[in-house]
């Protein structure tokens, strides 16, 4: 699931996307299906050095480790390596953020939050994993 979000937004905001990933397209059938429909280019089952060193920038999945070979191959060339959060972020028109972190609870609690809000007549919005991505 992680990075089908920022796949979407950068799609839709026109950004010319390279998907690459170790998992096949077989693995990853139930994600690509969701980015039907999106000019996006694939290199599934592998990675390539020369993914990471012709582009404008990287967007690390949370599950890439930080001392990936890849990601120091980026990194040597300049490229800079943004998260979906650092472009959430960028992009986001309010900086009156609320978010859940953590292993257990965090869809409780977001949900507890969302609803302490709305009852409380504020503009809110629930978003990641449980509402909008």
């Amino acid at each position: 699931q992680g990075g089908l979000g920022v796949a979407r937004f950068l799609a839709k905001a026109g950004a010319k996307i390279l998907i690459t990933d170790l998992k096949t397209e077989e693995e990853l059938g139930p994600s690509l299906k969701k980015l039907k429909g999106f000019d996006i280019k694939y290199i599934l089952g592998r990675h390539r050095e020369e993914d990471f060193i012709n582009t404008d920038m990287v967007i690390q999945n949370p599950a890439v480790p930080h001392n990936s070979k890849y990601l120091e191959i980026a990194q040597n060339q300049g490229i800079p390596i943004e998260t979906d959060l650092d472009l959430f972020f960028q992009f986001c028109p309010s900086k009156n953020i609320i978010a859940v972190a953590g292993t257990k609870g965090k869809s409780t609690v977001s949900q507890l939050i969302y609803h302490i809000f709305k009852e409380a007549q504020k503009d809110t919005i629930l978003a990641g994993n449980i509402g909008i991505s």
